[in-house]
């Protein structure tokens, strides 16, 4: 039969209200100026703690109580201030990058790991005789989504929750954006609760994208109003005669007295003036209780209906009565009337059964107790059932421990008159008191023991020794003289070494071996009765003599060198250079003798070898000529030094040389109009060197004129005109120019600049003059100069609003263009045409008569903006019919967006950048189930505002 119980609860609260007190204030003052951990901190109130709530990488962001980041007022910016006025701020790792204040490492870097979940905690705050308790503070936040950031906590005493998301503070002062106030309405269980906590939890990513600030928090404040009582009081209903019941009440606010009053003098309170008391009842029937909570003469009363029943009766048979372990009774509870439920208990482990019938398997004698229910009333009977005593057993072995494949271990087994024994592995048999155990491996055995009537178990473990050594050694070679080689064993206690010739001991675990041959040493190691042994081979290679093969043993100071060649080892070096192959360049600057050394593939020093390498004195020829520049087809001399019979010349190129080639001097003939570099090879037999001039060869050609302008051609008055002379002709030419009309009008530079003051053609003449003729040339109203318009006027200043349009108007040209041209003119090129801007637009017109001479004037239309609010719809039902299909953002002025919409696991299901895309209720091409889903939606306006939006959307099907 099902249990059916029923509470009535009756309520009724008296209140008085006045204006809220804070009771509590947090303004982290102290005076620190940076790096000051939040976790150190100490307050007015108490000690601020940090916790990790989640995953932290290895340079996770802090928090930090210093004036890095000021405790601003709200709708101030941002500051660092010292130890003005610190705050509670979240920053990089103290081993990164330091205090900053709210500015936080994004990470995505690779070398730093700043993944963070952490959360500020207050000290314990006492909320008794406070109610309708309100938060506020002043903050800071920002950072990247959902990804980067923070949250507020409330702790009710046992568990922490999350109270708000913390709306991102507004970005207008950068970088770390406008404190702004925040107040929130704790929950109802932080009245009347002294174990409440506030806190603060950050989290971010290693992705490298986030906005400064992270989080900064000032000023906190709890208040409450003042002077306020309700309560209520819940009694359960039905309950037992035989019961007492505990009064429990709650409240608004810590009542200073009470008063407990019942319907009947069946009714009896343990303490009657108590906010605590029991009741009990001397009589079954319907009563009511009341109670009168007062603080001072502000009072409430509650009431509470009580129905009390008669107790039930119980009684409990055992069959069998006597249990042996393992085994079971059949315990039955009987009673009445109208019984409805059953539920057992014992004095050892866990409840048994909710019937009438249990069936238990003690091991020692128990105590159980059956309660049995009728509806609102439950008692109780208590059984014992007694447990036979099972035999004692003992296992003892004549050694615990063998070495593998050893003699064994003899178990002799006592307590019992028979016994099993498992495993079976390594036994010599598996019945019997005693019995022979010899596994390869350490193994416990179970020995199960009786006595006829009861068994039990015992256990008993053979351990095993495999005893595992090894040897290493710090080379396989020996080189006779060098470093000896070391020997080390491990794996065993103690160790032997043999053959005794080279070792340093024949005993330890490290020794040291110089052979004089190639020789193979033992070692063997003992550990208890257990021994191992391991070899090694250490060989002595044969002694190597170095040699060396130059390629020349005299040289040029300042040539090529002589290679030498060294062979018989594995490595070299060579003494001086710093060549470690075979061979070296050497071209030293003195005689030199040069060292080989060396080692072989066995890692010995082989014996070094020697060789002497001469210089001989280089050459340092010189050339010089009657002239470096000549006319092409005519000739000229050049001579070389040093000279003498001892020497040989050789001369390039050969075809521009009149005569021989191989004497001191020769006469050289260009054939070609370029420069022309000579070069001479001169030897003594042993060094060569070389030495070059350079002859300029010209065409000797008379000047042709010819010019141009750098700029333009055709100026506005009062402009000015860079000319260039573009004349032909045999270096050098000088110039003689001719303005008429310019300012100045004569000049002889190659790129004069003359200016025009009056409208009109002129003509330009130039006269270009070289050691082989003189050229003129006359440019004929070369020169064109325009008027300026006297003056340009716009006309159309105006205010408008979002969306309308306005006349623009100018005069005093031929042409006119209007800036901005990024279409919110209807005609850019039109004296009078029309301006729709977005925002408020300051235009330009340039008006001018010629492509060249230009004038400006502006004008500025205001645009008004009424953009109202930006909202997401809160529910819609994408099912085709028309009405509420899809979801987006709505409103005004918006110029950029990003929607985000989330599953209530945090999955992204939609994300759109564009307004004529909206969701449709699909995730990956399929229909999403009705249901809850959260949104973030931030943008900016198209006068450059910034926004955020963020909420819940219900999805109906």
């Amino acid at each position: 039969m099902k249990k059916s119980i029923f509470t009535l609860i009756i309520f009724l609260s008296v209140a008085t209200i006045s204006r809220a007190q804070v009771f509590w204030t947090e303004a982290f003052q102290n005076a620190c100026v940076s790096g000051c951990l939040a976790n150190g901190y100490i307050g007015p109130n108490g000690a601020w703690t940090t916790v990790n709530t989640g995953l932290n990488g290895v340079d996770p962001n802090v928090w930090y109580v210093s004036g890095q980041e000021c405790g601003n007022s709200a709708g101030t910016c941002g500051s660092v201030c010292g130890a003005v006025d610190p705050s509670l701020h979240l920053g990089s790792n103290i081993s990164v990058l330091g205090d900053q204040g709210s500015s936080y490492l994004a990470g995505g870097l690779g070398f730093w790991f700043p993944e963070t979940n952490v959360r500020a905690e207050s000290p314990t705050i006492n909320c008794t005789g406070k109610t309708n308790i309100t938060l506020s503070f002043n903050y800071i936040e920002n950072g990247d989504g959902l990804i980067d950031d923070a949250t507020l906590w409330y702790f009710d005493g046992l568990v922490w929750a999350q109270i708000s998301p913390l709306a991102k503070t507004p970005l207008v002062c950068m970088p770390q954006g406008q404190w702004t106030a925040f107040s929130i309405l704790l929950p109802a269980s932080a009245n009347n609760n002294p174990s409440v906590k506030i806190g603060f939890n950050w989290v971010n990513n290693d992705d490298n994208i986030g906005t400064d600030p992270s989080i900064g928090v000032d000023d906190i404040t709890l208040s409450a109003p003042s002077t306020s009582l309700s309560i209520s009081l819940t009694l359960p209903s039905p309950v037992c005669q035989s019961n007492t019941i505990t009064a429990s009440f709650t409240s608004t606010s810590a009542p200073t007295s009470f008063s407990w009053t019942a319907s009947s003098g069946s009714v009896v309170f343990s303490a009657a003036t108590s906010g605590t008391t029991n009741i009990s009842f001397t009589a079954p029937g319907t009563y009511t209780v009341s109670l009168t909570a007062c603080i001072g003469t502000v009072c409430a009363t509650a009431t509470s209906s009580v129905l009390v029943i008669a107790t039930p009766t119980i009684n409990v048979t055992a069959s069998p009565t006597v249990v042996c372990t393992p085994g079971s009774s059949t315990l039955t509870a009987t009673g009445g009337p109208s019984i409805s439920s059953y539920s057992w208990t014992a004095s050892s482990g866990p409840a048994i059964t909710n019937t009438n019938i249990a069936v238990v398997s003690p091991v020692v004698s128990t105590t159980y107790t059956v309660l049995t229910s009728v509806p609102g009333c439950t008692t109780g009977i208590i059984f014992t059932v007694p447990v036979s005593t099972p035999p004692v057993l003992t296992a003892t072995p004549n050694n615990s421990t063998i070495c593998s494949g050893g003699s064994g271990v003899v178990i002799t087994a006592a307590g019992a008159t028979s016994y099993t024994w498992s495993p079976g592995s390594g036994l010599s048999s598996t019945s019997g008191a005693i019995v022979t155990a010899n596994p390869t491996i350490t193994t416990t055995y179970t020995i199960t023991g009786s006595n006829g009537t009861c068994s039990t178990n015992t256990l008993v473990t053979v351990n095993v020794t495999n005893i595992s050594t090894t040897l290493t050694a710090s080379a396989i070679n020996y080189c006779l003289g060098g470093t000896p080689v070391t020997l080390t064993g491990s794996g065993a206690t103690t160790y032997s070494w043999s053959p005794a010739l080279g070792l340093s001991s024949t005993v330890g675990s490290v020794v040291t071996a110089t052979p004089g041959v190639t020789t193979i040493y033992t070692m063997v190691g003992t550990t208890g009765a257990c021994t191992s042994v391991k070899t090694i081979t250490i060989t002595v290679p044969a002694t190597v003599t170095l040699t060396i093969v130059s390629s020349s043993t005299l040289v040029c100071s300042g040539g090529s060198g002589a290679t030498l060649t060294g062979s018989g080892a594995s490595t070299y070096t060579w003494l001086p250079g710093v060549t470690t192959t075979n061979t070296l360049l050497a071209n030293p600057v003195t005689t030199t003798a040069y060292t080989l050394t060396g080692n072989t593939a066995a890692g010995c020093l082989a014996v070094p070898a020697i060789i002497t390498v001469s210089v001989a004195p280089a050459l340092t020829p010189s050339l010089s000529t009657s002239s470096t520049s000549v006319c092409l087809t005519k000739t000229v001399s050049i001579s070389a030094t040093p000279t003498g019979a001892i020497y040989s010349y050789t001369w390039a190129p050969s075809f521009a040389i009149v005569g021989a080639v191989n004497t001191a001097s020769i006469v050289a003939k260009p054939t070609s109009s370029a420069t022309v570099i000579y070069t001479l090879t001169i030897s003594n037999g042993i060094c060569v060197s070389t030495s070059t001039i350079a002859l300029n060869v010209v065409v000797c050609i008379a000047p042709t004129s010819n010019f141009n302008t750098l700029n333009n051609d055709s100026i506005c008055t009062k402009g000015c005109v860079t000319f260039n002379a573009t004349s032909s002709g045999t270096s050098p030419l000088t110039y003689q120019w001719f303005f008429a009309g310019g300012t100045p009008p004569f000049s002889t530079l190659a790129n004069p600049e003359i200016c025009y003051f009056a409208a009109g053609n002129y003509s330009v003449v130039l006269v270009t003059t070289n050691p082989y003729g003189t050229d003129t040339i006359k440019k004929l109203n070369y020169i064109n100069v325009a008027d300026t318009p006297m003056v340009v006027h716009a006309f159309g200043d105006t205010l408008i609003k979002v969306g309308q349009t306005a006349p623009i108007n100018a005069n005093g040209a031929t042409t006119y263009l209007w800036l901005p041209n990024n279409g919110s003119v209807a005609c850019p090129t039109c004296s009078n045409t029309i301006a729709q801007p977005t925002i408020t637009t300051q235009y330009i017109v340039v008006g001018s008569n010629s492509p060249f001479c230009k004038r400006q004037d502006t004008i500025l239309v205001r645009v008004d903006f009424t953009c109202g609010d930006f909202f997401v719809p809160n529910v819609f039902s994408p099912n085709g019919d028309g009405l509420n299909d899809v979801i987006n953002v709505n409103g005004f002025c918006i110029y950029t967006f990003n929607l985000q919409i989330f599953s209530r696991w945090g999955e992204l299901v939609f994300e759109t950048k564009d307004r004529s895309i909206s969701w449709d209720g699909t995730y990956k091409g399929k229909p999403m189930d009705t249901g809850v889903f959260v949104y973030r939606a931030d943008g900016i306006t198209i006068d450059a505002k910034p926004f955020t939006i963020k909420g819940n959307i219900t999805l109906l099907r």
